[in-house]
């Protein structure tokens, strides 16, 4: 990508993100995205720890399980249900001057792996919360959230070196 082209998307995913987190603060549109995905996170995670013995419930967006309770946040910046990145990646995607059909696919293929990465992230520290609290807050602030956008921009540079050239 050349200097010219490198400006255009710098501009564009600015803007796309912008745009994304603007929405996002729409009241119907957290009812009606943040909100699930959010319990969905919840769910998963609950089911993912049911699976490996943890007796887990989930109460609202309260993952309830023996040692260690997690809240799973819906604030948009560091939220703990792992849409920040999602829409750090759909920003790339959709900035990127691939084919319409190409950028969709990548962004749902994308959004569904951070989704699961964000149950494993999640799974992982409730392990940490009940067997070693002390690591806990440097997991969940340092060592994951930097995961997480290593991981988005491993996804983004996989799609981006897949898909043809410029519409």
């Amino acid at each position: 990508m050349n200097g010219r082209r490198f400006a255009r998307f710098a501009c564009l995913f600015a803007l796309w993100l912008g745009g994304l987190y603007a929405v996002l603060q729409i009241p119907f549109v957290q009812a009606f995205v943040r909100d699930p995905y959010s319990a969905a996170q919840v769910a998963s995670t609950a089911a993912v720890l049911r699976i490996l013995g943890v007796a887990a419930s989930v109460d609202g967006l309260v993952l309830r399980a023996p040692g260690f309770d997690m809240r799973i946040t819906n604030e948009l910046l560091g939220g703990c249900n792992g849409l920040n990145v999602v829409l750090i990646l759909i920003a790339a995607v959709a900035a990127y001057p691939a084919p319409i059909r190409h950028r969709l696919v990548g962004i749902a293929v994308g959004a569904a792996v951070l989704f699961i990465v964000n149950v494993v992230r999640l799974v992982s520290l409730y392990f940490v919360g009940a067997h070693a609290p002390g690591l806990e807050e440097m997991m969940h602030l340092y060592v994951w959230q930097v995961l997480l956008i290593a991981v988005t921009g491993f996804i983004w540079f996989q799609w981006a070196e897949r898909v043809p050239g410029p519409e």
